[in-house]
C-alpha cells in the first residue's frame, strides 16, 4: 500500500512538473503565451495638443501592467510593453 501511494505521488509530481514547464497557452491551446509583447500607443485627436508629460505617464502605466502580469502569472509568462 505504501509503494502504491509513493508511485501515485511520483506520478502526480511528474505530471505537475511537466505542465508547469510547458508554459502558458491561449484558452484553445493553439498559441504559446510564455512571452507576450504589447505595443502601447498614445493617440491624440487632431484638434488637441499632446500632454507635455505623456511619455512619463505612459511609462508609469506600462510598468504597472508588467508588474501586474508578473505577479499574477508567477513567472510562467513574461509580458513586455513597448512604447510606440
Amino acid at each position: 500500500m505504501i509503494l502504491l501511494r509513493t508511485l501515485l505521488l511520483i506520478a502526480i509530481i511528474a505530471t505537475t512538473a511537466a505542465s508547469l514547464s510547458a508554459g502558458t497557452r491561449t484558452w484553445d491551446g493553439r498559441h504559446d503565451t510564455s512571452e507576450i509583447t504589447v505595443t502601447v500607443v498614445y493617440f491624440v485627436p487632431a484638434d488637441r495638443e499632446p500632454l507635455s508629460d505623456w511619455q512619463d505617464r505612459l511609462d508609469y502605466f506600462r510598468r504597472r501592467i508588467e508588474n501586474f502580469h508578473a505577479r499574477e502569472f508567477g513567472g510562467q509568462s513574461t509580458l513586455r510593453t513597448v512604447r510606440h
